[in-house]
């Protein structure tokens, strides 16, 4: 707020900008302690899918929770495997050329007797 001076008072000027984005300040979550099956869940009563703010389920483990979600979860499961196996094929191949000079050290010491 700022102070807007007239000719024997100050006068507050408001801020006409909000004082947090609209998404922000409609976001809706609930605390639900159940499967948010009921017309208690406030997600449910506003007609809109559980998200990550909700308090106990974070839109996941719920009867409400969107499948878009699920996706998202399932994809980062997927590149986390893709991750994995491509760390294993590294450490395989690291594994194999340890080998090999394993074994020419032992040809070469052998070859020297």
């Amino acid at each position: 707020m700022k102070i807007h001076p007239t000719s024997n008072m100050l006068l507050p000027i408001m801020n006409p900008k909000p004082v947090a984005p609209i998404e922000l300040l409609e976001m809706i979550f609930c605390g639900c302690k159940t499967n948010c099956n009921t017309s208690r869940c406030s997600c449910k009563k506003a007609e809109i899918k559980c998200s990550y703010s909700c308090k106990n389920c974070n839109g996941q483990s719920c009867e409400n929770t969107s499948n878009s979600h699920k996706v998202i979860l399932e994809s980062d499961t997927e590149e986390r495997q893709d991750d994995i196996d491509d760390i294993e094929d590294n450490e395989n191949l690291w594994n194999d050329e340890i080998n090999d000079l394993q074994e020419e050290e032992v040809d070469e010491t052998q070859t020297e007797n």
